[in-house]
C-alpha cells in the first residue's frame, strides 16, 4: 500500500523505526528534528543563506532602477536575476514545511520556465529588436546541429538566418512556458490522490510519462536557446551574453537533473530512513539544501554578468565639442575637430562640454 508506514528493523543495534514516505505534517516534523542537533544547524543555515540571495536580490533591483532605463531590457535583466533567490525561497519552504513541496516545486517550475523565453527576448533587444538581428544576420548562417540535440540532427545544413529561423526558435521555447506548468499542475493533481510519486519509473505510473514528455519539452527549450546564442555569442561579447547563458543553464540542468536523481535514488531506499523519515523525505531535504548552495553561487555568476559597467552614451549633438570661431563679434561652431580633439571628449556629457575657440587650435593649444 502506497504511502504506508513500514516497520523495519535496524541492523546495528536491532531496534525498529517508523518510517514513512508520506511527507509528515509540521507539528510531528519539528518534533522529531528538535532532537537532532545537525539538521537544525543545517537548517539555520539555509536560512541565513536563503536570506542574503533575497537581499542580494533586492540590491540588484535598487542598482537597475537606479543606473538604467524603465524599459523592457531592465525588466527582463531583473526577472532573470529573481531566478536564483526564487528557486532558493521555494526550496527553503519545502525543507520547512515538507507538505508544501509539490506546490514549491510546481512554483519554481513555473518560473524556470518563463526565464527561459525572458532570456531569449532579451537577447534579441541586445540586437536592437527582431528587425536590428535580422539585419546583423542577414548574411550569415545559422547551424542547428548545436546541442543537446546534435547526434539527433546532425544532417541539417547551415541555413540563413531570417525571421521564418526566428520564429521556430522562439516556438521552441514558447512552447516550454506552455507545456511545463501543465505536466506541474497535473503531477500536484495526482500526488494530491496518491497517484504520482516523483522519482517512480514504472510503466503503470504517471511520473513515468510526466518524466519523459518534461525532459523533451525542456531539451527542444533548451534547444531553441543554444541555436540563438551560439548565434549571438559574437555580436554581443560586451554584454556578458556567455556567463548569463552559463547561469541560466546550469540553474535549468541542476533543478531538474537533480530532482530526477534524488527521487530515482529515493525508490531505492537512498539515503536510509531514520525516525519517521523516510528515505524520499530525507532526499528531498538533501534535494532542497543543495538547491539553495547551488543556487547561491549562480547567483552570484549572475551578479557578475548582469552589473555590466554602466556607460553614458553621448548624444549626436554631444559626439565632439563645439568649436567657435569669432567673426565680427559673432560666434559661429566651426566642424572637422581633429580626431585628438574628439578623443578627448569621450565619457563627457553635453553638459560639461566648453566651448573652444578655433583660434585656440591655431596656437597649437591642446583640448582638454
Amino acid at each position: 500500500m502506497r504511502g504506508a508506514v513500514e516497520s523495519r528493523m535496524d541492523n546495528q543495534n536491532g531496534s525498529a523505526t517508523n518510517c514513512s514516505d508520506e511527507f509528515p505534517y509540521t507539528e510531528e516534523y519539528y518534533e522529531e528534528l528538535s532532537v537532532d542537533v545537525t539538521f537544525m544547524a543545517l537548517f539555520s543555515l539555509c536560512a541565513f543563506l536563503t536570506t542574503f540571495l533575497v537581499l542580494g536580490f533586492l540590491e540588484h533591483v535598487w542598482h537597475f532602477h537606479k543606473n538604467h532605463e524603465g524599459d523592457d531590457k531592465r525588466n527582463k535583466q531583473v526577472y532573470l536575476l529573481g531566478i536564483y533567490p526564487v528557486v532558493a525561497v521555494m526550496a527553503f519552504l519545502a525543507i520547512a514545511v515538507p507538505r508544501s513541496t509539490i506546490l514549491t516545486d510546481l512554483l519554481a517550475s513555473v518560473y524556470l520556465s518563463v526565464a527561459v523565453y525572458q532570456f531569449l527576448t532579451l537577447t534579441i533587444l541586445h540586437h536592437g529588436g527582431i528587425e536590428g538581428m535580422l539585419s546583423k544576420f542577414e548574411e550569415q548562417t545559422i547551424s542547428f546541429c548545436t546541442p543537446p540535440l546534435c547526434c539527433v540532427l546532425c544532417c541539417l545544413r547551415k541555413i540563413p538566418f531570417t525571421e521564418r529561423t526566428l520564429n521556430v526558435l522562439r516556438v521552441f521555447v514558447l512552447q516550454l512556458v506552455i507545456i511545463r506548468p501543465i505536466l506541474m499542475l497535473t503531477a500536484a493533481v495526482l500526488w494530491t490522490d496518491g497517484q504520482y510519486t516523483p522519482g517512480d519509473t514504472s510503466p503503470s505510473t504517471p511520473s513515468l510519462y510526466i518524466t519523459v514528455i518534461n525532459a523533451v519539452s525542456t531539451l527542444l527549450a533548451m534547444y531553441g536557446l543554444v541555436v540563438t546564442f551560439r548565434s549571438s555569442k559574437l555580436h554581443l561579447k560586451e554584454e556578458r551574453l556567455g556567463m548569463k547563458f552559463a547561469a541560466l543553464q546550469l540553474a535549468i540542468v541542476i533543478v531538474n537533473l537533480q530532482n530526477v536523481i534524488v527521487g530515482i535514488l529515493a525508490t531505492k531506499n537512498i539515503p536510509a530512513c531514520i525516525g519517521m523519515r523516510g528515505s524520499k523525505i530525507r532526499g528531498s531535504n538533501a534535494h532542497h539544501m543543495l538547491l539553495i548552495v547551488e543556487m547561491l553561487l549562480l547567483g552570484a555568476l549572475a551578479r557578475f554578468a548582469y552589473r555590466v559597467p554602466f556607460k553614458r552614451k553621448l548624444s549626436s549633438d554631444c559626439d565632439h565639442p563645439k568649436v567657435i570661431q569669432e567673426n565680427n563679434d559673432a560666434k559661429t561652431p566651426v566642424d572637422g575637430i581633429s580626431e585628438q580633439m574628439h578623443d578627448a571628449t569621450i565619457g563627457r556629457s553635453c553638459e560639461k562640454l566648453p566651448l573652444v575657440h578655433a583660434d585656440s587650435f591655431q596656437k597649437g593649444h591642446s583640448y582638454h
